[in-house]
């Protein structure tokens, strides 16, 4: 609700005589124009999320090695059917609609406007301490900064909303797989679809470094600007959305 206050603020905001235009990226709440890239982004990102997960579970590992315990706990397994229907409504459906307008929407794109490198990145921080525990944290952050990317290649926020429903919708499974079956199922379900993304990924990957590379080169090229790093960052701690 927070952010959307602030979103619609943002929208009845006129720009100020001495801000630069340029660094604005107006986010597409329609879908992406180019399909076929949009669907190599989703590919490619579902693949960043699964890479991202190993590696919060090796820092994890590192840090449980140092003797530290992050105190976080996962959500309940489901029951029944009925606990089924609203795990997935509340993890898989709702949080990427609403995050998503949240952070790829009313964040990143009103930090454009400054930098799109700081937008990325400070969209991503936010992302990643809005979850408030070291456990998912490093996750959410690099998660954010793949969403972050395919939201202004794409110059749509659907394809960030699909991954992260898909991304969501792979622990809702596993729950579900346990509730009727067991852990090795679920175990040989879950890396049997993360190693297929990280294949698919990769391919996604190469295929969109041959054909959108420069194109996207372009796109996140920075302007110029009377701008420095300290003075980005400085704008960036002390914008509304951090505050927020």
């Amino acid at each position: 609700l927070t952010y959307f206050v602030f979103g619609v603020i943002l929208k009845k905001t006129k720009e100020s005589p001495n801000s630069n235009k340029n660094f604005s990226v107006k986010i597409n709440y329609n879908g992406a124009k180019n399909k076929n890239k949009a669907a190599l982004l989703i590919f490619l990102a579902f693949g960043g999320c699964m890479a991202s997960n190993y590696i919060t579970s090796i820092l994890i590992m590192i840090m449980e090695g140092f003797g530290f315990d992050s105190g976080y706990t996962s959500m309940q397994d489901p029951s029944n059917i009925y606990d089924i229907i609203i795990m997935f409504i509340g993890t898989a459906v709702i949080p990427p609609l609403i995050e998503e307008y949240a952070m790829r929407g009313v964040v990143l794109s009103s930090l454009t406007k400054y930098s799109k490198t700081l937008a990325v990145f400070g969209s991503a921080f936010i992302f990643g301490v809005f979850h408030g525990n070291f456990t998912q944290i490093p996750f959410a952050f690099m998660c954010g900064l793949v969403f972050a990317f395919i939201t202004i290649a794409s110059n749509s926020i659907w394809p960030a909303i699909i991954v992260h429903a898909l991304n969501n919708s792979l622990s809702c499974i596993d729950s579900v797989l346990r509730l009727y079956f067991d852990s090795d199922v679920a175990d040989v379900f879950y890396y049997a679809v993360s190693i297929g993304a990280l294949v698919i990924g990769t391919i996604a990957l190469i295929i969109y470094l041959k054909n959108y590379r420069n194109e996207d080169k372009k796109l996140f090229k920075e302007d110029n600007t009377i701008l420095t790093a300290k003075e980005k960052t400085t704008k960036f701690l002390l914008s509304p959305v951090m505050i927020v």
